[in-house]
C-alpha cells in the first residue's frame, strides 16, 4: 500500500497539468505498479506509465512516504520530460554524424566496403594466377597436356575455372600488397588514410564520453528538480528530499572518493554523484523559500552541462 498510495498522489498531480514542458503524451499514459521483491536498490518508470519499485529501496529508505515520494518523483519526471526520446535522438544524431565523420577521412562503411571488395578481387587474382601456372587440361582420349583453353580440352584438375585475364601475382607482391592494407589505386598509388590515432572506436568514446553521458547526467538533475516539485504538489515534505540522496550516496562507491579523483569518477558514469544531487536539492529549497509564488512550477538553479 506505501508504494501505491504514493504512486496515487503523484500521478494526480501530473494528471492536473503539473510538473512543466509537453505533456499531452501523459494523456495517453496507463498508469500502473509493481513492486518488486528483490534487494536491488533502484526504481523506474518505462515510457507509458509502468512503474517499477524494489524492495530493497524501500528497506533503505526506511519505507518512510517523503524520502520514496522523492525517488518516485524522479522517476516519474523521467517519463513527463520524455528523457529516453531525448536519448535515442540523440544517439542517432550522433551515429549520423559520426558515420559521416569516419567517411570524410576515408574510414567510413563505404570505405570499409571498398577495403573488402579489393582484398577478394586480390585474392581471386592470385587463385587465377596459380592455376594458370599449374593446371592443365588433358584431351578426351589422349596424354599429351594441351594449352588452356585450347580446342578439346576437357575433364582436368580446375575445369570450372575460367582463362584468367590479368598475370599471376607472387608471393612477394602478395606481402607487399597486404602491408599496404591490399588496396591500390589504377596507378599502383596508395588510397588516402586516415590518420593513425584516428578511428571509428576513438570517435564513440569520444562522443560516449563528451555528449552522451554528460546528457544523460543532465536529465538525473533535471529529473530531481522536477520530481521535488511534483512531490511539494502533492503534499508532502519537500526538506526530506535531499536525505533520499544522502541514503544513496551513503551505498555508492564513489561517494567515497574525494577531489579530482571523484571528478574523474564521474565523467564515466551516467548519474550525477547522489552527494552533490542532495545539495542540489538543498538549494532548490532554499530557492523555493525565497520564491513561494514560482515554488511549485519554475526551478530556480541551473542544470550543469557536466552534471557530475
Amino acid at each position: 500500500m506505501l508504494v501505491l498510495d504514493v504512486a496515487k498522489r503523484l500521478i494526480k498531480v501530473v494528471q492536473e497539468g503539473h510538473g512543466g514542458g509537453y505533456q499531452k503524451h501523459t494523456h495517453n499514459f496507463k498508469w500502473s505498479v509493481s513492486v518488486v521483491k528483490e534487494p536491488i536498490m533502484n526504481a523506474f518508470v518505462f515510457p507509458g506509465g509502468y512503474i517499477v519499485v524494489y524492495t530493497g529501496l524501500l528497506d533503505l529508505l526506511r519505507r518512510d512516504y517523503d524520502l520514496l515520494a522523492m525517488v518516485m518523483g524522479h522517476e516519474i519526471a523521467h517519463a513527463l520530460a520524455r528523457h529516453n526520446t531525448e536519448k535515442l535522438s540523440l544517439g542517432l544524431a550522433i551515429s549520423i554524424v559520426s558515420s559521416m565523420a569516419m567517411a570524410a577521412i576515408g574510414a567510413g562503411p563505404d570505405q570499409e566496403q571498398q577495403r573488402k571488395r579489393q582484398q577478394q578481387l586480390e585474392y581471386e587474382r592470385m587463385r587465377r594466377g596459380y592455376h594458370r601456372t599449374h593446371a592443365r587440361y588433358v584431351a578426351d582420349g589422349g596424354d599429351d597436356p594441351v594449352p588452356w583453353g585450347a580446342a578439346g580440352a576437357a575433364g582436368g584438375y580446375y575445369p570450372s575455372v575460367p582463362r584468367p585475364d590479368v598475370p599471376p601475382i607472387s608471393y612477394k607482391q602478395q606481402q607487399k600488397q597486404h602491408k599496404r592494407g591490399g588496396q591500390q589505386g589504377p596507378a599502383g598509388d596508395e588510397p588516402p588514410q586516415p590518420p593513425s590515432w584516428m578511428s571509428e572506436k576513438l570517435l564513440a568514446t569520444l562522443s560516449n564520453v563528451l555528449l552522451e553521458l554528460p546528457f544523460s547526467r543532465r536529465a538525473e538533475t533535471e529529473a530531481d528538480l522536477i520530481g521535488l516539485k511534483l512531490m511539494t504538489l502533492a503534499g508532502f515534505n519537500p526538506h526530506k528530499a535531499p536525505e533520499a540522496f544522502r541514503l544513496l550516496a551513503s551505498v555508492s562507491d564513489r561517494s567515497r572518493r574525494h577531489g579530482a579523483e571523484s571528478l574523474i569518477a564521474g565523467l564515466g558514469c551516467t548519474h550525477p554523484d547522489s552527494t552533490r544531487r542532495a545539495d542540489l536539492l538543498a538549494k532548490e529549497l532554499e530557492w523555493m523559500k525565497a520564491n513561494k509564488a514560482l515554488a511549485s512550477e519554475e526551478v530556480g538553479n541551473k542544470v550543469d552541462y557536466w552534471s557530475l
